[in-house]
């Protein structure tokens, strides 16, 4: 089994220089509220997907007045066989190594470690805009599939230069038209990747939930994409989907030109999450939202399980559990203990089950010690 050894911080939030070895199994971080739990979960989900889960600002995860930033993970295979990760900022500038080798493709990077977080941000799942479903959708198959995150970066790479162009006076025809194609292009394909994830995806939740709720309880999940209309029979014919797109660039064109963006493709894409037939993002309680993004995650960590060769997987929990009733609660943890590598940071040792049997860690001040 693979799972991750060891990390070393420099530089990142309150710590000046850190090292920790883990278990692989469980970790449990204990400590106070602003001691550091929470720096460290971030730490390794940021190895695994060069971004953080409570910030899109690279300066905010540097110390005070820091000028570089360094993260190292040791990931062991078996005894005789380890990989290195390495992420360094100097300023502004990025690197990234494996092995001490350079890596210029994030897509290579992100695929050695898959980091899945329950953090208190997730309730923004359920309840905030669709951009926050869609980041949902984005990471998740990214990590399924790196040729995915290079398809999206080239559709975002052409809806900005179309955007821009649409804002301009003296629009070129024909210069629209080479973005539209490209738009056309990569959005198909991040449209079929979607929709044939979810079909795959939408079962494993209905499973999830019958484990994680009372019962007679139903969380949907329904794709509504963007400027087509897809189905089972349409959604392997990437010439029709790319006519009907091509009609609905068409047709929102005088829109668009008029506010400068454009207003169809899969940047524009929702999933709407209901529980018994009512949307949760405006009639879900606290908990009900609390609960429905818990059960997207674990639906999500029991695909990777299956339809991912062997990596090192690890779950990174963080103060989710606390608005969960005593069943819930026990659920979630029933669910995630026979799961890959687990990372949990808490206040009191007494909310962990104590069949986890964890590794302890406390943190103090930006400090780790064990025991």
């Amino acid at each position: 089994m693979s799972y991750l050894k060891k990390i070393y911080l420099e530089n990142f939030r309150n710590y000046k220089q850190a090292q920790v070895i883990f278990s692989p199994k469980v970790n449990l971080l204990l400590g106070e509220n602003g001691q550091g739990k929470s720096n460290i979960l971030e730490s390794i989900y940021f190895l695994s997907l060069l971004r953080s889960f409570r910030t899109n600002r690279i300066r905010h995860l540097q110390s005070w007045r820091s000028q570089q930033m360094l993260l190292r993970a040791h990931i062991e295979h078996d005894e005789k066989q380890e990989d290195i990760l390495g992420i360094e900022y100097l300023k502004d500038k990025r690197k990234l190594r494996l092995n001490g080798d350079n890596v210029t493709r994030a897509s290579q990077f992100i695929q050695q470690i898959l980091g899945i977080c329950f953090v208190p941000e997730d309730i923004e799942l359920i309840k905030g805009s669709a951009s926050e479903r869609r980041r949902f959708l984005n990471i998740t198959l990214s990590q399924f599939d790196p040729v995915y995150l290079q398809i999206s970066h080239q559709y975002e790479l052409a809806l900005q230069s179309r955007n821009k162009l649409l804002r301009k006076e003296n629009l070129s025809a024909s210069v629209l038209a080479a973005f539209d194609q490209q738009l056309i292009e990569y959005g198909i394909q991040i449209f079929q990747v979607r929709y044939h994830f979810l079909k795959t995806y939408c079962p494993q939740l209905e499973d999830v939930v019958r484990h994680l709720y009372p019962e007679n309880n139903q969380l949907q999940l329904k794709y509504i994409p963007s400027g087509l209309d897809l189905h089972d029979e349409n959604i392997d014919n990437g010439q029709s989907l790319a006519q009907q797109f091509k009609e609905q660039l068409q047709q929102d064109f005088e829109r668009d030109c008029k506010r400068g963006i454009t207003h169809s493709g899969p940047h524009r894409d929702e999933m709407a999450i209901s529980l018994n037939g009512k949307l949760l993002q405006y009639f879900g309680s606290e908990g009900q939202c609390r609960l429905a993004a818990i059960a997207l995650k674990i639906a999500k960590t029991n695909l990777i399980e299956q339809y991912t060769t062997p990596q090192t997987t690890v779950l990174l929990v963080d103060d989710v559990i606390g608005e969960l009733d005593l069943r819930s609660r026990n659920a979630f943890f029933d669910f995630i203990q026979n799961k890959g590598q687990i990372f949990i940071a808490a206040t009191e040792i007494d909310s962990i089950p104590e069949s986890l049997q964890p590794k302890i860690f406390h943190i103090r001040n930006g400090e780790i010690s064990q025991g």
